[in-house]
């Protein structure tokens, strides 16, 4: 893409939906300049018995000092609220028990938000943008990678929705990514990924804050 601000990603991320957390640990071991911090977040289900079992298991090894730092915890689209109110009353005596930095999902502090597969039920499409909305502040970057015919419904609810939560849905295009120079650090997707992408048919979708000046415009 021409707008080279959408490869890139800042030091605080989250991925939403992470199920076994493969995206998050991926992203976490690939030394990016300035990713200090991935939380992954899930249902209390799936953290329990899928994702932090996998998070301890490959940051088992990780020095704290020279690594990015990965956590994991309970992070459901249909209460975000309530888990949001309960990370943040025990963050504080989790941090001084454990002596760590591991993030909890704090309003509007993530640089960086990814997904994949999490569109795949209308019912669900407003409480993801909801949720992305709470995570986010003024120049978060989301991607979502998304398999658009595995509910065509959910996904075109995705890009009617979206401005509605203050986002403005920008399609990268694959096929052009998967023939630029990887930039070693900068970006977020390598060529050899996007071409499995392209096979299995994904979209990658990045969403951003409308600017307030065309929030004003849009009003008038």
């Amino acid at each position: 893409p021409s707008n080279k601000k959408t490869q890139t990603i800042g030091p605080r991320l989250v991925e939403v939906g992470a199920g076994c957390g493969l995206l998050g640990l991926a992203l976490a071991q690939a030394k990016l300049p300035g990713l200090d911090q991935v939380l992954l977040t899930e249902t209390q289900e799936v953290l329990d018995t899928i994702l932090q079992p996998n998070v301890q298991a490959n940051t088992a090894t990780q020095n704290p000092k020279g690594a990015t730092t990965v956590s994991a915890c309970a992070l459901d689209w249909l209460q975000y609220h309530s888990d949001f109110k309960r990370y943040m009353a025990t963050k504080s005596n989790e941090e001084s028990k454990n002596n760590n930095s591991s993030l909890a999902p704090e309003q509007h502090q993530f640089d960086t938000i990814v997904g994949t597969d999490v569109v795949f039920s209308p019912s669900l499409v407003e409480p993801l943008l909801a949720t992305l909305q709470f995570l986010s502040h003024d120049t978060t970057v989301t991607y979502l990678c998304l398999q658009s015919d595995r509910c065509p419904t959910s996904y075109q609810l995705l890009q009617t929705k979206a401005a509605s939560y203050g986002f403005q849905v920008q399609e990268i295009d694959l096929r052009e990514l998967a023939t630029q120079e990887p930039q070693q650090g900068s970006s977020i997707v390598a060529p050899s990924f996007v071409k499995w992408g392209l096979a299995l048919e994904c979209h990658l979708l990045c969403l951003q804050r409308i600017p307030m000046s065309e929030k004003k415009i849009s009003t008038n």
